[in-house]
């Protein structure tokens, strides 16, 4: 299925979490990659985070692949269409190839090496499929020896997930570096009052907001319209 990378409004309220990552896709530019994990709940704004360092990577001249995950996908699509998508070609599904899996490991790490430095955004990966999973696991550790920034979001609250999915998020959050993505403070929130055109008496129309959406990023755009 394609996938169109979201198109956002203005980014406030996360330059803590994205000089994080400015930093990490600086190492990757060096050479030493890392596997980074945007948690939080649905509609917080993980797409959005992960779409402005998308940016960022692009204007430093980084190639950028983006793939979301969806269930029922087919094995390692996700990790194939990130791929394809930064070299700029179509996938094609290793897994559909009928190598082993030490073969397509080695082929996806390849993959990996000749494209970096590269950011691969991995959108919503509590949806791909254990192969992926798995694959992700195996290479977390090998990505600090090449260019390359694994940037995953996943939801903290994801229903339907299965017990060995579950395992296997467990331990792909053991080997990336976390961020933990609340929600938007009430002066974030004033600046996107403000670029809506709306009156806000000393604030006070942010903080309402703040307090009935909790700063969820989708409810607060929601308030907004």
């Amino acid at each position: 299925m394609k996938y169109t990378r979201p198109v956002a409004g203005r980014f406030v309220g996360r330059a803590r979490e994205l000089a994080f990552l400015v930093r990490a896709l600086d190492d990757a530019a060096e050479g030493s990659g890392a596997l980074v994990r945007l948690a939080g709940e649905p509609g917080v704004g993980k797409t959005r985070l992960a779409g402005e360092l998308a940016r960022v990577a692009r204007a430093r001249g980084l190639r950028v692949g983006w793939a979301k995950a969806w269930a029922g996908s087919a094995p390692l699509a996700v990790v194939d269409e990130a791929l394809a998508s930064a070299r700029g070609h179509v996938a094609a599904v290793s897994a559909e190839r009928g190598a082993s899996r030490e073969a397509l490991r080695e082929d996806v790490h390849a993959r990996v090496a000749a494209a970096a430095p590269v950011v691969l955004v991995l959108d919503d990966v509590h949806e791909a499929d254990l192969d992926s999973l798995g694959l992700l696991t195996w290479l977390a550790p090998r990505l600090r020896t090449i260019g390359a920034l694994a940037l995953m979001t996943e939801r903290t609250v994801a229903a339907g997930t299965s017990p060995e999915a579950s395992r296997r998020l467990a331990e792909l959050a053991r080997l990336a570096t976390t961020l933990a993505l609340g929600g938007l403070d009430a002066p974030a929130i004033g600046e996107l009052v403000s670029e809506a055109d709306l009156t806000d008496d000393g604030g006070r129309l942010a903080e309402a907001i703040h307090r009935a959406t909790r700063g969820n990023a989708l409810f607060v755009e929601g308030v907004l319209r």
